[in-house]
């Protein structure tokens, strides 16, 4: 039984992308690596990509070519009208590509439980779910820097300064 984490990322922020109305992702990386040793090897990575040269090529000559797979050489995996913030797909590929050599006791991931449900949907046993501590800490960081204190509870020089060294604290002991 073999702990894995795991974790997608993108080539371009997929949030608080205001400057198209489009998605703004285009290529998504999600790689998984062993946790049981502190080598940390990979056991998997795959990658949705959406960018396709000769497509846009083709379409300039007024050509209309769907991704992927059109004639000639198509760089696509993922068709450009796909969600390719889509993790719960991603991990559900890239756990069937993995259960197929070791079985998985554990997947350490972010709060996001699509990703999880999409792991473990292609695994034959239960396998367990573990936050990933950055994650988590970031998160409350950002939610106590949120928080409306009474004006007694943090006081100091500046009021914001006091609030994110509050927020630090909680972070970094709840990580210990």
């Amino acid at each position: 039984m073999v702990n894995v984490e795991g974790d997608t990322c993108y080539n371009n922020p997929i949030f608080n992308s205001d400057a198209t109305p489009f998605q703004a992702g285009t290529i998504a990386v999600t790689t998984m690596c062993e946790n049981n040793t502190k080598n940390k090897q990979i056991l998997g990575v795959h990658v949705a990509n959406k960018l396709c040269r000769a497509a846009t090529v083709l379409r300039n000559k007024g050509k209309q070519v769907e991704c992927p797979n059109h004639r000639g050489h198509c760089s696509a995996n993922v068709s450009e009208r796909e969600q390719i913030g889509d993790e719960r797909k991603w991990n559900r590929s890239l756990s069937t590509q993995i259960s197929q050599d070791i079985k998985i006791a554990s997947l350490t991931c972010d709060g996001d439980i699509r990703a999880f449900q999409g792991f473990s949907s292609s695994q034959s046993h239960r396998v367990g779910h573990l936050k990933d501590l950055r994650h988590l800490g970031n998160s409350l960081k950002r939610e106590i820097n949120k928080t409306p204190f009474s004006k007694d509870m943090l006081r100091g020089h500046t009021r914001s300064s006091v609030r994110n060294r509050f927020a630090l604290s909680v972070k970094s002991r709840c990580m210990a």
